[in-house]
């Protein structure tokens, strides 16, 4: 991610709440601890584990690994800001419904469901960046939770002469989500005018979107019928 980068609020939003549903519970299980053992201000050492593996010594390498990876998560959820920070404890280390969460916060439930909610799980997004290098996790195991907002694709349609003769569309998304003009943005006559001349057809036509704007430009000649 850079450091400007345009973040997608919501989807970011949706990615951490996956990720600490799903797959903390599952880091957490592998450490031999519980989920409650990260709501503590102070995370004490685990051991690692053997597990009945007979390669010891991969296994204990591996624990040491995954507690990196515990350490981080803890570490992030608590130099969250204090009202998020009870958000992220309450929610998926306690397991609290969200009436009992917003019984400890100041706010209604609309409102937690809007903003406070996602404010704590787009800041544990950007602290995890950060703690889970402090913590020395592996390169390879490095989550990035942030979902980047791409570039538009613009779609012209032009004469033979490169002049408009329709307004332009726009594509707008995530970086890496697919798209395909030819399935709602192809026009093979416009006005009953202008037929699309089908040896100039963009190359770039399908692809993914990126943080670099994409142009494609359909070219018609005039229906000389």
């Amino acid at each position: 991610m850079g450091l400007f980068d345009d973040i997608d609020w919501d989807e970011t939003a949706n990615r951490t709440d996956k990720f600490l549903k799903n797959k903390l519970p599952r880091l957490i299980l592998r450490s031999g601890r519980s989920l409650t053992d990260l709501s503590s201000p102070k995370l004490s050492l685990a051991s690692a584990h053997s597990n009945g593996v007979n390669r010891q010594e991969d296994s204990i390498v591996n624990g040491l690994e995954i507690e990196k990876a515990v350490k981080a998560v803890h570490e992030t959820i608590f130099h969250c800001r204090e009202i998020s920070k009870t958000v992220l404890i309450d929610t998926y280390l306690k397991n609290y419904t969200p009436s009992q969460v917003v019984m400890a916060i100041p706010y209604e439930q609309a409102y937690f469901f809007k903003k406070i909610k996602p404010i704590a799980l787009n800041e544990f997004a950007d602290n995890y960046d950060y703690w889970q290098r402090k913590c020395n996790v592996a390169e390879e195991d490095i989550v990035d939770l942030h979902v980047i907002k791409a570039a538009p694709v613009n779609i012209f349609y032009v004469d033979e002469n490169n002049n408009p003769i329709m307004m332009p569309k726009h594509i707008y998304g995530d970086v890496g989500d697919y798209y395909d003009t030819n399935i709602k943005y192809r026009r093979d006559k416009i006005a009953g005018v202008y037929v699309l001349d089908k040896n100039k057809l963009p190359s770039n036509v399908w692809g993914t979107l990126s943080n670099q704007e994409q142009n494609i430009i359909y070219v018609y000649r005039k229906n000389k019928k």
